[in-house]
């Protein structure tokens, strides 16, 4: 991919805006899809938000794991960083589903 063709989302505060500000470009710029590239322990989370956000749009989406050193899918809870990691990640699902259903 041509680094001209990345763009970095960095005005969202959750992942729940950055796939509505996500989309809203899409369509501004008249795109059909776009690959979304995040943290493996996040992936979750986002194709939660996504889902809901881009349900019934037309335009699609891809959300692609980075490969993270740090993340061990094995042996996450091995790790401290990755244990806290996974933990806030369900803290905050559980926070969309509350909020948001």
């Amino acid at each position: 991919m041509p680094r001209s063709a990345l763009r970095f989302e960095i005005y969202s505060e959750n992942s729940y805006e950055e796939a509505e500000n996500i989309l809203d470009l899409m369509k501004k710029q008249g795109w059909r899809t776009v690959i979304a590239v995040s943290d493996p322990p996040h992936m979750r989370r986002l194709a939660w938000s996504w889902h809901r956000v881009f349900r019934g749009s037309g335009l699609s989406y891809a959300l692609v794991a980075s490969n993270a050193e740090w993340w061990s899918p094995g042996r996450w809870w091995r790790d401290e960083r990755s244990g806290q990691f996974v933990i806030t990640e369900y803290i905050k699902i559980a926070y969309y589903l509350a909020k948001r259903g």
